[in-house]
């Protein structure tokens, strides 16, 4: 819905890329220096957050009507990208999941 209605393009947002730059600072200092499980889940649920956001940017682009947009004869990369964002998104809640039952 936000999509469809939004009058701006969240690609464009200041706290979408620090939050992600954030988010990969915390997951290189978990993977080189802290090793804890509970960072994992919040760094799980932090990737699961960033592609919520890929869904609606990658929506938002295949809808078009804006400054950025993809044509009709790009209709498979728009296939692809919504893909890659279920997949991602389904793989972030497997891994919290699986880590909450460790």
């Amino acid at each position: 819905m936000h999509a469809l209605h939004a009058r701006y393009s969240s690609a464009h947002s200041a706290f979408f890329w620090s939050f992600f730059l954030l988010t990969l600072a915390l997951t290189l200092l978990n993977v080189f220096f802290i090793h804890s499980e509970f960072l994992t889940i919040l760094v799980a649920v932090a990737i699961g957050a960033i592609y919520s956001i890929y869904l609606i940017i990658d929506t938002q682009l295949i809808l078009g009507g804006r400054k950025a947009e993809l044509t009709l004869d790009n209709y498979v990369l728009g296939a692809a990208m919504l893909y890659v964002d279920i997949i991602q998104l389904f793989l972030q809640i497997l891994k919290i999941l699986g880590e909450k039952k460790n």
